[in-house]
Order: structure tokens, then sequence, then C-alpha cells
């Protein structure tokens, strides 16, 4: 994988975490999935508030609250490197 995949926002140990979150040997469980799917883009910048009201599953209303992008940046980064010690990493490809 190059390091040109993913994200590029100013913080580099973000795209880094973006990038290995692709490399763990299974999928992380859906709560998670969902967490991190909604702390990527508030850490990438999507303006979740323009977005149509949200069903019941949608996580990042519930973690937008308050959330800034340096704050869901390094949240992104501290769940990612949970998931790494718990499900671990598969070799690069």
């Amino acid at each position: 994988m190059s390091k040109s995949e993913g994200p590029q926002t100013g913080n580099p140990a973000f795209n880094t975490a973006a990038r290995e979150v692709k490399l763990l040997k299974s999928d992380p469980p859906n709560a998670e999935k969902l967490l991190l799917y909604a702390l990527f883009k508030i850490g990438t910048g999507c303006d979740i508030e323009k977005e149509p009201n949200p069903g019941m599953f949608q996580m990042e209303e519930k973690v937008d609250e308050g959330v800034t992008v340096e704050q869901a940046q390094e949240r992104y980064i501290e769940v990612v490197e949970k998931l790494k010690k718990d499900i671990g990493m598969r070799d690069a490809e």
C-alpha cells in the first residue's frame, strides 16, 4: 500500500491510522466500525451538519456533539491502536 493512499490531512498519525485500519486481521465489531466511520468523517472535515437527519444507526450524529476535527482525529487514532492490539495486523501487501 503506498503512502499516498488514504486521507491526506495535516495530521500524519491520523493518516497512518486510516491506512492501518485496512490492515487489521479481521473486521472490528460493528459498534467500533460505526464509531471509526463517524470519527473518520469528522476527522477529515466532513460537515455532517449538512447531512440529512440521522437514522437510528448513524453514529456520526452521536459523536458530533462538540467534537472538533482534531479531537475526532485523536480519538480515531486511539481506537485504531486499540484494535491493532486486540485484533492484530496482517502483513502489508
